[in-house]
């Protein structure tokens, strides 16, 4: 039997041959021509070849890089995103970066690997998605196999074996080692929100495109074309260790309007991008509330609305019931409510968040006229604006004193360290003004 390297190394070079002869899964669509104003903040990084098979031609002007935690139904929206821009534009290829966490995920790696080695590596990779498995068994997958054309007892053995598992190793190492996260969107290395709509996407590539173009006229091969992209611009501004950079470049948020606690003059101000209807946001919460009380006055809090992940309609919903309590005053009630309710977004519906407004004693009357009049809608669409010209990722993510941390790395100890050490660099300056 062939190793999953073989295998690989064969669907890249169906890929690379599908490049030079125009029949990469790759579809036609209309160029609008819009450019997105991306500001100065929107930052590239460099992101290492995948393991897995490329959508799309080998080399393309715009390369989509997601990615995908298995067995994590909130992170195939990345996947789902780069699909959709591919089957649209014949100048874009997708990269997919894979993470398996837990036992049943990994099964669901070695069911991809092993699909690659046949051929079928997207058949059973769409299903997956589509299908939002968390994968209760190899059964499970079994049965997606098979629906994707896969030769079962070839899987069934792959699976019983677990003969691909240093591949799957391997793939981890290089997508863990990538330094991004799950549910991370890059547009030729900037990062886009995943739940931004197809409106953004469409732009967001749209300027991609003719930032590439401008490098390929100026005799830059297409071949070259990514890494001269990432050489001319700097690092990402999420990042998972906010620390181990040395120097930060800060963002610049604006706040008046904002909702925000804690003391005016305190020395670090936390930004914190989230939606209530998001369960990665309830995380950061519970981190943050242990980080003021840990510094007793040092911290202020401000909340920016961010459309949730997972379902973008409930999303929208959440973030405009947000908006409507900070209309009447009431929002931190809610915020502490709904945090510690821990809102499963699959499940999460108006009238729970009617329920959780009626316990911290809002009107909803008032309420409802404020989202039905559309003056709701209004704060979350400027908020949403403002943190795609910034490159937020994801519902979850963080800046303190404007040192941007990724969603996925906001945990506490990571924050306790980025507050250390700006209250360290605050003392300094205290003394050096002596």
């Amino acid at each position: 039997m062939r190793g999953v390297a073989a295998g690989i190394v064969m669907m890249l070079a169906v890929a690379s041959a599908h490049a030079a002869d125009g029949t990469g899964e790759s579809g036609g669509a209309p160029d609008n021509g819009a450019a997105l104003d991306t500001g100065g903040s929107h930052e590239v990084v460099w992101t290492p070849p995948s393991l897995v098979p490329v959508r799309g031609p080998r080399f393309a002007p715009v390369t989509l890089d997601a990615f995908v935690s298995l067995g994590h139904p909130a992170s195939y929206a990345s996947a789902e995103v780069a699909r959709r821009a591919v089957e649209r534009e014949p100048s874009v290829r997708a990269v997919l970066h894979l993470y398996a966490y837990g036992v049943p995920a990994e099964q669901a790696m070695e069911a991809l690997v092993e699909a690659a080695e046949q051929g079928r590596f997207f058949e059973l990779f769409d299903r997956i998605v589509q299908s939002r498995q968390t994968f209760a068994g190899p059964a499970d997958l079994a049965q997606l196999g098979r629906d994707a054309g896969l030769d079962g007892p070839r899987l069934d053995e792959a699976l019983a074996s677990h003969r691909h598992h240093a591949a799957v190793e391997r793939i981890q190492r290089e997508s863990r080692n990538s330094g991004h996260h799950p549910s991370e969107l890059l547009i030729n290395g900037r990062r886009v929100s995943p739940w931004s709509g197809d409106e953004t996407i469409v732009r967001s590539i749209a300027e991609a495109r003719a930032r590439a173009e401008e490098l390929l006229a100026d005799g830059v091969p297409l071949s070259q074309l990514y890494d001269r992209i990432v050489e001319l611009d700097e690092e990402v501004p999420f990042v998972s260790d906010p620390l181990a950079r040395g120097t930060h470049k800060r963002l610049t948020v604006e706040l008046a309007g904002a909702p925000a606690r804690g003391p005016a003059t305190a020395p670090i101000t936390v930004v914190v991008w989230a939606n209530f209807a998001c369960m990665q946001c309830a995380e950061v919460a519970a981190a943050l509330k242990r980080l003021d009380k840990a510094h007793p006055g040092a911290l202020r809090l401000a909340w920016k609305h961010f459309p949730s992940p997972y379902r973008q309609a409930i999303g929208q919903t959440a973030a405009e019931y947000a908006a409507a309590a900070h209309a009447q005053g009431r929002f931190w009630p809610l915020y502490d409510v709904a945090m510690a309710s821990h809102l499963v977004p699959a499940r999460v519906s108006r009238s729970e968040l009617d329920r959780l407004g009626a316990q911290v004693l809002l009107d909803m009357g008032k309420l409802h006229s404020e989202i039905d009049s559309g003056r709701a809608r209004g704060a979350v669409e400027h908020d949403a604006e403002e943190a795609r010209r910034l490159g937020v990722p994801t519902a979850g993510s963080i800046a303190i004193n404007g040192i941007p941390i990724a969603a996925g790395a906001a945990t506490y100890d990571v924050l306790e360290k980025v507050v250390a050490a700006e209250l360290d660099a605050g003392v300094l300056e205290r003394l050096r003004r002596r």
